[in-house]
């Protein structure tokens, strides 16, 4: 689980991890994404979303992710959660953060 966690970000890599590794973030999609992504139809989403509502999980994503760029921003820098500050955190700024910045300060 803890490469399904820390791959999600990353499919190319994570599409040739172990089963678990793939369906687990195959499942998260499906969260997101509703029926039709990777063969789930709508039945099984609907048992699964009467069992487990998700009404909030998209808005309480982006609060989460836009909290997280607010207050704990070093946490995000040049991961795929600076999306979330670049777009929605006035003041949010990941230059001289990322990789790159530190490759451009060699040359």
């Amino acid at each position: 689980m803890w490469d399904a966690i820390s791959l999600q970000g990353a499919y190319g890599i994570a599409a040739h991890k172990e089963p678990l590794v793939w369906g687990s973030i195959q499942g998260i999609a499906v969260d997101y994404r509703g029926a039709g992504v990777f063969g789930i139809n709508q039945t099984i989403v609907d048992q699964v979303t009467k069992a487990y509502p998700n009404d909030d999980l998209l808005t309480g994503t982006n609060e989460t992710f836009k909290w997280f760029c607010e207050y704990k921003p070093d946490t995000t820098y040049d991961t795929w959660v600076e999306g979330w500050g670049t777009y929605f955190v006035p003041g949010y700024n990941a230059t001289g953060h990322r990789q790159v910045d530190q490759f451009r300060t060699v040359f």
